[in-house]
């Protein structure tokens, strides 16, 4: 008898929520996917390395990232004069140059 459409031949799929869970905790640890803990809700670090791969593929977080700017503008709670700007924003490209507040820079080599 063949299996039906769609039935799984291995484990069972892990829930969005317990990837997510475990997205969050190597964001806020800093340790490697495969150390992410097997107990305390999280998926497998394989597992959530492949989904953050493939959500970030398909957009995924820069479309959450957009739909929360644009709640918190729409509210009033976001204070664009408070921004800042960093290195880890703005790529420069090795050996170009750019103006910073009058005064030519080189980027480093």
């Amino acid at each position: 008898m063949a299996p039906r459409r769609g039935a799984a031949w291995g484990r069972k799929r892990s829930q969005d929520r317990e990837v997510l869970s475990g997205i969050v905790y190597r964001l806020k640890t800093g340790c490697r996917w495969r150390d992410i803990p097997k107990v305390g809700g999280y998926a497998a670090g394989g597992t959530c390395h492949y989904r953050h791969d493939r959500w970030v593929r398909e957009g995924l977080w820069d479309r959450l990232w957009q739909q929360i700017l644009g709640k918190l503008w729409a509210a009033g709670k976001l204070d664009s004069s408070q921004g800042s700007l960093d290195g880890s924003q703005v790529q420069v490209k090795r050996g170009a140059t750019a103006e910073l507040g009058g005064t030519r820079v080189k980027a480093a080599p």
